[in-house]
């Protein structure tokens, strides 16, 4: 409940400034803000059938998962194996973060323990993205930043695992 209170706030919070963006661009150009307003309705056209996909992916991954399966994969006692398992996940798992999110959170509601969901976060979708880096970037590039990303993630998630045993920045949720 208080979770659900938070992120209540956060949102309206994030839509009042917004507003009041798009109010102070309007008070000084109002020809800006009214193509800033056409630009967003035209990005939010190209993604939504994307977000609500991935709200339906969401769900259903809630509803088939177990939550054994995912702490048998994800689960913070699994140690290592479990962090790369998020790595290695996260980095064939294609999208950008507005389809990919609400997946993540139905694993972390799962069982997901919170530094392999953090390296799984963490990571970007390196496989997909990798054919581009090369293309653009060149191989040696790509490489690099293929195994720095990898290795970023592992760190992010293991940095996690210990602020979350001193802190407990998310409650326990044992399968």
């Amino acid at each position: 409940m208080e979770k659900q209170r938070g992120k209540a706030i956060a949102e309206k919070l994030v839509i009042a400034i917004v507003m009041c963006l798009y109010g102070g661009v309007f008070y000084f150009t109002p020809d800006k803000a009214l193509r800033a307003v056409s630009y967003s309705v035209d990005v939010f056209f190209d993604v939504i059938l994307l977000v609500i996909a991935a709200i339906c992916l969401s769900g259903l991954a809630k509803a088939t998962l177990s939550k054994d399966t995912i702490v048998r994969f994800l689960g913070q006692e699994k140690g290592a194996r479990a962090y790369l398992t998020g790595v290695l996940t996260a980095a064939v798992m294609p999208g950008e973060w507005y389809t990919r999110i609400p997946l993540f959170e139905a694993l972390l509601d799962r069982g997901a323990g919170f530094g392999p969901f953090t390296s799984l976060v963490t990571c970007r979708p390196l496989f997909v993205n990798f054919p581009q880096g090369v293309a653009f970037l060149g191989l040696p590039i790509a490489i690099i930043q293929v195994i720095s990303t990898m290795v970023g993630a592992l760190c992010a998630g293991l940095f996690a695992n210990v602020v979350q045993m001193k802190v407990k920045v998310v409650p326990s949720r044992k399968g």
